[in-house]
């Protein structure tokens, strides 16, 4: 019942990150056409949905990481005191939730950076709000600690080094997720591709918007890669990049929205989701590509609600019921 009750819980976050992407799309663009295709994007993406229904904090994480980048901006945009409040509350609640929402932080700043003249009035409370959810997260922090010395204690390490092309494997996987289906996730990948290079040449002339999106889409991806280059034990999963895939879709918004024809708009997202179908039948059916370099830290799943009810009915007092690997 328990498990059954939490998976629940999780699926609700991967929805609840739907209105979320559009909420954020729309303050930060003004563009309800592209706040929508950004939020359509994101239902379609067999990653996203791959991870909602896991026993796993990913989805709670990206929906978290989503409220921050909202109410952080909207702190930096306007100052008053409920987003600050909020930009400490959610900033810690996401650090509790996953370690690497460190990476959402460490980005967030670096977008308050590049804009700095627009924020200037804003430094002294922006400070304050990052170091006291650098204090508030001190006990996880010093737990991270002791995981980061486990893993580096390893003498063997199972992921690989991560290189450019696993920001493009990265952004493939939020178009196709992890189908084998060689043709149709290449065609998602040009087809997405297209898409975010055009929001990216219709966003040139807004610095604040396009700073803003590729800090917190690119930027911590290439940032991941840098570090985990320079450490013997590389823990970059796609995963971990659920958190990034709101932005990346605000710009494949953006960039459709902005084509001239009606048409070509309607166009352009059908066919995306018309090869986003198979994709998802891919992700339902466990069909996983089988190079390792797509799938960094997949697991394949098991039904646990069914597994659950059989714990229940077959239960007896002084049984354990224990994970092979967590």
């Amino acid at each position: 019942r328990l498990v059954g009750s939490e998976m629940c819980i999780r699926d609700s976050f991967g929805v609840a990150l739907i209105p979320m992407t559009y909420l954020l799309a729309n303050y930060l663009l003004q563009n309800k056409t592209a706040a929508w295709i950004a939020a359509w994007c994101l239902a379609l993406s067999p990653l996203q949905i791959y991870y909602a229904q896991e026993y796993r904090p990913h989805t709670i994480y990206a929906f978290l990481v989503c409220v921050g980048m909202y109410v952080s901006l909207r702190a930096l945009d306007e100052g008053t005191r409920k987003y600050w409040v909020a930009t400490v509350v959610i900033g810690v609640l996401s650090f509790y939730a996953y370690y690497f929402s460190a990476i959402y932080l460490v980005c967030m700043n670096i977008f308050a950076l590049t804009c700095f003249k627009r924020y200037k009035a804003r430094i002294l409370p922006w400070t304050l709000s990052q170091l006291a959810i650098l204090v508030l997260i001190i006990p996880p922090v010093l737990m991270a600690r002791t995981v980061w010395n486990t893993h580096t204690s390893a003498e063997e390490h199972w992921f690989p080094h991560p290189t450019i092309k696993t920001l493009l494997l990265t952004l493939k996987n939020m178009f196709a997720g992890y189908s084998a289906n060689v043709p149709l996730y290449w065609a998602l990948f040009i087809v997405g591709m297209v898409m975010l290079l055009l929001g990216i040449i219709a966003a040139r002339k807004q610095y604040r918007v396009l700073s803003f999106l590729l800090c917190l889409s690119i930027v911590p991806m290439l940032l991941q890669i840098a570090v985990w280059a320079t450490q013997d034990f590389a823990f970059y999963t796609y995963r971990i990049q659920l958190a990034f895939a709101a932005p990346v879709y605000i710009l494949m918004g953006v960039g459709v929205s902005k084509l001239t024809q009606r048409w070509l708009q309607v166009g352009v997202i059908g066919l995306f989701t018309l090869l986003s179908l198979p994709a998802l039948y891919d992700t339902y059916q466990q069909n996983l590509h089988p190079v390792w370099g797509h799938v960094i830290g997949v697991r394949y799943k098991v039904d646990s609600r069914e597994a659950a009810k059989w714990v229940r009915a077959d239960w007896r007092e002084g049984d354990v019921v224990a994970h092979f690997c967590t």
